[in-house]
């Protein structure tokens, strides 16, 4: 059976708010040709786009399905839009997902305001959107916004805060056990690999210090 066909697919009679979450998932997933990453299914949101740019009728059924005010539709659309250099598109649907508190599409509309690709560059709302995103838990959102602090885009330099948010992210990925531990990874990281490379650094300080000379490249 057509996987759009009035059977399996109905276009929506109703704006997406209105109608269950379970609902709207699985209107999503009729749409888009996707394939699961290693370990399953996913959400939806996690989900590797892979509508043909040829493909019109998926295109316009997900395009309704963003026009309900679904976010990840929005998100997905907006994808579509970019992997077929309509980035304008993009980027307008890249916004309506993130009004919506997607934290993917904040990160996105964030690259977009920052590097003035498909907008007009606009660096103070690009970290605003960062932050968001961060504190909605994502890592990418976190070292965005912890590399902008470092550096100073947007918002004033701020090493410590960019720490801070660099660790947040690496938590965000790896995340400490049931116990509130960290990983074994992360401790033999943190027990060996780290202060060696901090020993190597004083050493190499002094000797540059002692002998003038710059350290090797």
């Amino acid at each position: 059976m057509d996987a759009l066909s009035p059977e399996y697919y109905p276009l929506p009679e109703q704006p997406a708010l209105l109608r269950p979450e379970s609902v709207n998932r699985s209107m999503l997933l009729a749409v888009l040709d996707f394939k699961p990453y290693e370990g399953g299914e996913k959400d939806p949101e996690n989900l590797k786009l892979r509508i043909p740019p040829k493909d019109d009728k998926r295109r316009r059924a997900l395009l309704q399905l963003a026009r309900d005010g679904y976010a990840p539709a929005m998100y997905f659309y907006a994808e579509w839009s970019r992997t077929n250099d309509k980035i304008e598109n993009a980027v307008v649907w890249h916004r309506q997902a993130a009004e919506q508190g997607m934290p993917e599409a904040m990160v996105k509309l964030g690259g977009h305001l920052e590097t003035g690709i498909g907008t007009k560059d606009d660096p103070v709302q690009a970290a605003g959107w960062y932050r968001k995103a961060a504190e909605k838990g994502h890592a990418e959102g976190a070292d965005q916004y912890a590399r902008v602090l470092r550096i100073g885009i947007g918002v004033p330099q701020d090493r410590m805060s960019a720490r801070e948010y660099s660790k947040k992210a690496q938590n965000l990925r790896h995340p400490p056990n049931k116990d509130g531990n960290v990983s074994k990874w992360r401790q033999a990281m943190q027990l060996v690999v780290y202060p060696f490379r901090r020993t190597i650094r004083s050493v190499s300080s002094r000797r540059n210090r002692i002998t003038g000379t710059e350290p090797a490249r």
